[in-house]
């Protein structure tokens, strides 16, 4: 009904609204180089998360539910690296008093370029997809997308441990400290490629 869907889509603008000033404390956390615990935390409450879906989706199917359902998963997560945060980290904290109109400026200007990159991201990522639907019709769709999901997933394979290391860089980089860096940049494109291209590697086979 349409209720239900205009509740579901204000609880997920909701959750949107609340990523941008919540996920400051992950990055807090990532920049103490423990990424390792939102990333643990997250699987943990989205597999809970999941479990409670098909536990209740059956006495409860409405939509505001399931969104309010993500929302309080979220907000478990953001908890969870507030605390982190603080125990890592105590030096910081949170003050009106801090507000600086330079400082929101840089934000929405970095903001507004990475919201264009993922645009234009996402137009790059689909426009394949529907070339092929227009000139070799919808059915050829699904033959590209197999095999553009394997490539996607080795992908992902190597940014899991490139984005693994942008703390490591930034934390080199503040401390002006050049000597480690050619041994972490050798080292994390060894590790960034033995994995995936192994992988790669036994589907080509598997695929001749």
């Amino acid at each position: 009904t349409w209720p239900e869907a205009r509740a579901a889509l204000l609880i997920a603008l909701l959750t949107m609204a609340l990523s941008l000033p919540l996920d400051v404390f992950a990055a807090v956390v990532n920049g103490c180089r423990r990424g390792e615990i939102i990333s643990l935390s997250e699987t943990v409450v989205r597999v809970a998360t999941m479990g409670c879906i098909f536990w209740l989706l059956p006495r409860h199917t409405r939509l505001d539910f399931l969104a309010a359902l993500n929302l309080a998963a979220k907000l478990v997560v953001w908890c969870i690296a507030y605390f982190t945060a603080l125990h890592l980290e105590t030096r910081w904290s949170l003050r009106w008093t801090r507000f600086r109109r330079e400082r929101l400026n840089e934000i929405v200007g970095y903001g507004l370029r990475t919201f264009v990159g993922n645009v234009a991201g996402t137009i790059v990522e689909r426009l394949d997809t529907l070339v092929i639907a227009v000139a070799m019709g919808a059915k050829m769709v699904t033959f590209y997308v197999i095999g553009q999901a394997l490539v996607t997933y080795i992908g992902q394979g190597v940014n899991s441990v490139t984005l693994a290391l942008t703390p490591f860089f930034a934390d080199l980089s503040a401390k002006a400290d050049e000597d480690p860096t050619p041994v972490l940049f050798f080292t994390g494109t060894i590790s960034a490629t033995l994995t995936p291209g192994l992988t790669g590697g036994a589907l080509l086979a598997f695929c001749q």
